[in-house]
């Protein structure tokens, strides 16, 4: 059970009391029950700064959210000692109303409820490091390292940097991460935020971005409040930011790879194109059909040393992939291509999609032991 279904579940079970209260004596009887709903939407904040801003919780937050602006006459006349324990025939219909709605969203928080979180094979430690990147713009850099038996963090490996699409942030690809770094790599994600970062400030915070970037893909077909040219050049930014820290803390000779997906893949292209050498290797994961044509095979637009095609993880490994700097991850389910794992963490997002669930996240551990299976043959061939 993830712990964004647990949360759902207390904040449901927090508003059961505050919606039968009209219909029963016992329950008006119990003072404190207008202080629940304020206690639901503090629970609900820490949900988003936890989990992110997921379509899956968005009915959850919803109905939390009317039940919290139509209580708060009542939240007053409490904190003033005053009787809260009467309704008018009005606000025994309009809480009737509100107990549809709460039905809605306990079958929709059953329904689409998020995959368990991923336990890899070997013991993974994960950190947080807080960087100033520039006046205005920040970046909160996520690190998991394999450990040793005794317990210590393992040091002198390879690194890889996750560059994950604008809905997905640094969320995009965790049990890829969990399954990379029990292979022993170190590997690097970061969610920045700051005025500067886009020119919308909404889109500066982390959460909202990437719940406007999948809303918009919901309902528009694309992210909001953002193009695609300011998306691919701010991506493009931060992966150089990503590629210089990691060259400063892990040491310029340090194998260093990227796993880019969705819109971060373009702007992986456009790095390999500019800096060549920056990098040993890295894997993409394009959806066709949001990017139907891949970089050309020659002309200036080529990727230098060109690239391998995997379609669909559960695919043939292509002849010889390990020999081409990169490999290309396709596939035209957009629930599981494109978008991170959200067809296991945001069942609901992807479903609107036009996806399925991913269940028991097989497809995102697939995902994440074929490019392990391919990080191997290219180090080995790399040697040779």
């Amino acid at each position: 059970m993830s712990d964004l279904f647990i949360g759902e579940i207390l904040v449901l079970l927090l508003l059961v009391p505050v919606l039968l209260r009209p219909f029963s004596r016992r329950f008006q009887r119990i003072n404190g029950i207008p202080l629940l709903p304020l206690v639901a939407i503090i629970l609900c904040a820490l949900i988003i700064a936890g989990s992110g801003f997921r379509i899956s919780f968005f009915p959850v937050f919803f109905v939390t959210a009317l039940i919290f602006v139509f209580g708060l006459i009542r939240l007053v006349r409490l904190f003033m000692g005053m009787p809260t324990d009467w309704y008018k025939p009005l606000s025994v219909a309009w809480n009737s109303f509100l107990l549809a709605i709460f039905a809605g969203s306990v079958i929709l928080a059953f329904s689409f409820a998020p995959e368990s979180g991923y336990t890899s094979a070997r013991a993974v430690g994960r950190s947080i490091v807080n960087e100033r990147e520039a006046a205005g713009l920040n970046a909160r850099i996520t690190v998991w390292n394999a450990t040793s038996s005794t317990g210590s963090l393992l040091t002198g490996k390879p690194v890889m940097i996750m560059a994950g699409d604008l809905s997905a942030g640094s969320r995009g690809r965790n049990t890829a991460a969990l399954e990379i770094a029990a292979a022993g790599y170190t590997v690097l994600s970061a969610d920045f935020s700051g005025l500067s970062e886009y020119r919308n400030p909404l889109l500066g915070i982390p959460l909202l971005r990437q719940f406007f970037a999948i809303g918009g893909e919901i309902v528009a077909g694309h992210p909001l409040l953002v193009d695609a040219e300011e998306t691919a050049a701010t991506q493009e930014n931060e992966l150089a930011l990503l590629v210089r820290y990691a060259r400063a803390t892990y040491g310029s000779s340090t194998p260093l790879y990227v796993l880019a997906e969705g819109s971060a893949s373009e702007s992986l292209f456009d790095y390999m194109r500019k800096y060549p050498r920056d990098l040993d290797g890295a894997v993409a994961i394009v959806n066709t059909a949001e990017t139907p044509t891949l970089p050309p095979l020659e002309g200036p637009s080529a990727l230098p040393g060109g690239y391998a095609v995997l379609s669909g993880v559960d695919g043939m490994m292509p002849a010889a992939a390990a020999s081409f700097p990169v490999l290309v991850i396709s596939g035209d389910d957009r629930g599981r291509y494109g978008f991170g794992e959200l067809a296991s963490d945001d069942v609901l997002a992807a479903r609107l999609l036009g996806s399925s669930r991913d269940s028991g996240k097989k497809c995102a551990v697939l995902t994440g032991r074929r490019i392990v299976a391919w990080l191997s043959d290219r180090r080995v061939h790399d040697r040779s």
